[in-house]
């Protein structure tokens, strides 16, 4: 069953515009409409106004990027009860703005389903202590899907978000050393706030800032066999006949042949320069 939403698609300019066009309001009312529906739009503007600014104010202390500094920074003690505080108010905020909080069931049925992108994307959502997302507005668009080189294409139905919103907080460096990741790609302990636009569905784990990027088997194999084969060529083009001497010195020195072999300084460097021409192949990959 469909979602039902509480955001309207129409600017309210628009919306009120058409409403003064109905032929069932009369033609001296319609000044009165324009007039009531400018005062509501500048009631509305002025809570959510402070609204905002008292955001701002909750979150300041645990804005990672923020270039002020604080005059009077709430003791360590109380930050906890500050944190409910900010969250308590973004998600009501949030709520008159018509969105929906992502419900466990729902983000999880997200998680498990195929990336758009055709990549493989992992989170550790253990790594969170706060992970909260809300949506607003829901599309679906036809995407064209291919595979086998092109060969085999079709069409998929991707839901996308047209809003999300995310609050994370990452627990505390204990618990990261305690799992042996001493080295993070973010900051333990912080608190990260941001809005997404457009985002599939089934790619929600992208907005997470702890998301690798990884390449699925079959992405592997098609960079990593020719990556082997390149690098047979090379030994066999570069190393071939030095190697096979280096493999006669081995044979008589273990007892396998009865007569010793001598390198000369050509063979020398000949094995040399391939093996510098291996070394540059494989810093290459």
């Amino acid at each position: 069953m469909p979602t039902i939403e509480h955001f309207i698609p129409f600017r309210a300019g628009e919306l009120i515009a058409r409403l003064c066009r109905d032929t069932r309001i009369a033609e001296g009312d319609r000044a009165g409409l324009r007039a009531v529906a400018e005062l509501v739009r500048a009631l509305i503007h002025h809570d959510f106004h402070a609204r905002l600014e008292r955001l701002k104010s909750l979150y300041a202390p645990f804005d990672p990027d923020r270039d002020t500094r604080p005059i009077d920074p709430p003791p360590a003690t109380g930050l906890d009860a500050v944190r409910k505080e900010l969250l308590d108010d973004l998600g009501a905020l949030l709520v008159r703005a018509n969105y929906r909080r992502l419900e466990a069931e729902e983000l999880n049925r997200a998680l498990a389903e195929e990336s758009v992108f055709n990549v493989q994307l992992h989170t550790q959502l253990d790594d969170f202590a706060e992970l909260v997302l809300f949506c607003r507005g829901i599309t679906a668009l036809d995407e064209p899907r291919q595979a086998w080189f092109g060969l085999k294409k079709w069409t998929q139905r991707v839901d996308y978000f047209q809003r999300v919103a995310i609050y994370t907080r990452f627990k505390e460096r204990e618990h990261f050393v305690g799992k042996g990741r001493k080295r993070l790609p973010f900051t333990a302990g912080s608190s990260i706030l941001k809005l997404f636009q457009n985002i599939p569905r089934a790619d929600l784990e992208m907005l997470f800032p702890n998301t690798d990027v990884r390449m699925k088997t079959g992405q592997k194999l098609l960079v990593g066999v020719p990556a082997i084969a390149g690098g047979v060529l090379v030994l066999v083009t570069k190393l071939g006949a030095s190697l096979l001497l280096v493999g006669v010195l081995i044979g008589w020195w273990i007892g396998l042949a009865d007569e010793p072999q001598k390198m000369e300084a050509k063979e020398i460097t000949a094995l040399c320069l391939g093996l510098l021409a291996l070394l540059g192949y494989v810093w290459r990959q």
